[in-house]
Parts: C-alpha cells; sequence; structure tokens
C-alpha cells in the first residue's frame, strides 16, 4: 500500500494507525517513525510510504 497524505505534527500518528489492519510490528514501527520526527516542521510535507515501506518526507 502507498499513499500519499499531506500532515502536521499533531496527526502524524493518527495518519499512520488509520485505516490499516496492523499488527505489534506495525504498531512499533509507527512508534519509530513518529519518534524519529518529533520535532521536525511538518507543515506542508507531504508522506510517502506505509508502515510496511521506506518513508520520507519531503517539503
Amino acid at each position: 500500500m502507498l499513499r500519499e497524505t499531506t500532515l502536521t505534527d499533531a496527526t502524524l500518528k493518527e495518519t499512520l494507525l488509520v485505516d490499516a489492519d496492523l499488527t505489534e510490528a506495525d504498531l512499533e514501527y509507527a512508534a519509530m517513525i513518529r519518534t524519529d520526527l518529533r520535532g521536525a516542521d511538518l507543515t506542508g510535507a507531504h508522506f510517502y510510504g506505509s508502515v510496511h515501506d521506506n518513508c520520507r518526507i519531503d517539503h
């Protein structure tokens, strides 16, 4: 599953978790991504990927 979603810091976790059938490992991976991005300015950023793919933030 590959999708593009406009994110703000406040909605990052919800965007990663909503509308997906996640396993425990997926939840841990999503938490790791959120930790890595904490403090980043995500206003107007685009998220590419899924919990199963490499992820990046493009401005």
